[in-house]
């Protein structure tokens, strides 16, 4: 198994899985955390609690032209500090993947890496930021 410098059998998992690479339309990100890959997201404050709403489904579908009208490489969803919050944020990403291939990335306190780590593991967003 290829690990990219990073061996899981020593490593604790979840820093493991950020810094696997990805490839995305072509291009190789050699880490999952978006602050070392140099990509440019819009932000968007997500607020949304149910991923099929209608306000979400509205929200999926204008993403796509969004980050391409601004020239930017994809979306971070950003939001409240806590882990309903980014549970929330996480199906919106996955939404936003799975429908239209754009790039996500999904925000949220350090102290939530192993939902994070589990989220890329799980293919629910491309990438992660912690603050």
């Amino acid at each position: 198994m290829h690990t990219y410098g990073v061996d899981p059998v020593t490593t604790d998992l979840d820093l493991w899985a950020i810094a696997q690479p990805l490839k995305h339309q072509g291009r190789l990100l050699t880490s999952r955390d978006a602050t070392l890959v140099g990509v440019d997201l819009l932000p968007i404050t997500c607020d949304l609690t149910d991923p099929r709403s209608p306000e979400a489904v509205a929200l999926v579908t204008k993403i796509s032209s969004a980050v391409a009208e601004a020239g930017l490489d994809g979306v971070e969803f950003t939001g409240p500090g806590t882990r309903e919050a980014l549970l929330h944020r996480l199906d919106m990403a996955e939404q936003v993947r799975l429908n239209t291939g754009v790039l996500t990335s999904v925000q949220a306190p350090a102290e939530m890496v192993s939902d994070l780590a589990a989220a890329l593991i799980a293919g629910r967003t491309d990438l992660i930021t912690q603050n």
